[in-house]
């Protein structure tokens, strides 16, 4: 009897060992050995609104994350004076001074010091959080992507509306955006048209880029008519909440906000001032941030759609995997010409395909033509 006592005390104990020994080898693989940061200058592939018409190319700082098991993932940050809370120079200086504070840390405890310097870098701290969630598996690139996109209807010069407006028309496009230009008599008269162009076929969805004066935006929405509008987004500039709350409640049609809502107490705002809240993966601090952060907005009655507007292909399959199911307003994989990520991306009639490399890796190409710096942090 007591033989058999010490047997299996023996067997508790080296069982026990075993699975201290396990956890010990699985948080070992998940400690951050070395970060690799990239600056990268991309070319627009889009038609900028007139506030941005001063950037001529798109300026990314790339993350790359390897952990001790050599597992590796990706994040980057597009950033772009006037549309992101963070300069280049801002965005940079964080991301390579968490980088080499984290070398050696757990992915938890990287995560927790990346999250403490989200507010003042929301889309940095996501290049820093995806990169390492993709390493941890969290987030899998291995298998092909499909998404549906929403047309866009280019507002350059004549032409350039013309002949977007046939490539739609052919595409059997179901939801197509119009972003807006701030010029209340022009703008309805081009909601107009596009609304004949479609005869009432697609679903519309305006994009006001900040361009209104609220009192400008308030005369838009009582002269629009809300026939097949699905909303409109962010008319004022981000953060005036009160312009927001004046416009919806001026409006008939939902109002979505979409610029500058990070966290809880933005979402707070976002309930007195809009029907619809729209979150970009880019500036949310990665996957479990989106997730939570919807699940705050979705409790306190706020629809949700996912799209970050200027956002790499990276960013763009990131965002889609990210909740699978949510709704999507992105009118292409990538805002600029060269893609970050290797493999082949496909468009027909809305829909978008990307059959990623296996396993995950950079355009090499791109990294040889682009790269304007780099530092490695080991």
């Amino acid at each position: 009897m007591v033989r058999r006592s010490v047997v299996f005390f023996c067997f508790r104990a080296a069982k026990s060992l075993a699975v201290a020994l396990n956890f010990f080898a699985m948080r070992e693989s998940a400690v951050i050995e070395c970060i690799k940061v990239r600056q990268l200058s991309l070319t627009p592939a889009i038609t900028l609104p007139e506030r941005l018409a001063d950037c001529k190319a798109f300026d990314v700082v790339l993350v790359e994350v390897r952990l001790a098991s050599d597992a590796i993932g990706y994040g980057d940050a597009l950033v772009v004076d006037g549309w992101t809370p963070e300069t280049l120079e801002q965005a940079w200086l964080i991301i390579c001074t968490l980088a080499e504070s984290s070398i050696g840390f757990t992915r938890d405890d990287a995560a927790q010091l990346f999250m403490g310097s989200h507010r003042a870098a929301p889309h940095a701290v996501t290049a820093l959080m995806a990169a390492l969630e993709t390493a941890s598996g969290m987030l899998s690139l291995d298998a092909p992507v499909e998404f549906p996109l929403t047309g866009l209807v280019e507002t350059g010069d004549t032409s350039a509306v013309y002949e977007s407006l046939e490539l739609l028309r052919f595409g059997q496009w179901e939801v197509v955006r119009l972003n807006l230009e701030g010029n209340v008599p022009k703008d309805l008269a081009m909601i107009e048209r596009v609304r004949s162009a479609f005869g009432g076929r697609v679903r519309l969805r305006l994009g006001g880029v900040q361009a209104y004066a609220p009192e400008d935006a308030v005369k838009l929405v009582t002269a629009l008519d809300p026939k097949c509008i699905d909303w409109l987004d962010q008319p004022c500039v981000a953060g005036d909440w009160d312009a927001a709350s004046a416009v919806r409640n001026a409006a008939r049609i939902p109002l979505a906000m979409s610029g500058f809502v990070f966290d809880d107490d933005d979402i707070g705002r976002a309930v007195e001032a809009a029907d619809i809240v729209g979150f970009g993966f880019a500036q949310m601090g990665g996957r479990d941030a989106l997730r939570y952060a919807i699940s705050i907005a979705d409790a306190q009655g706020l629809r949700c759609f996912l799209g970050g507007g200027l956002q790499t292909d990276l960013t763009t399959l990131q965002e889609v995997l990210a909740v699978p199911g949510a709704l999507l307003d992105i009118t292409s994989p990538s805002v600029a010409l060269e893609p970050v990520l290797a493999g082949e991306v496909s468009i027909v009639s809305g829909l978008a395909k990307f059959q990623p490399s296996t396993p995950p890796q950079l355009n090499e190409d791109t990294l040889a033509r682009c790269t304007l710096q780099e530092l490695t942090f080991c």
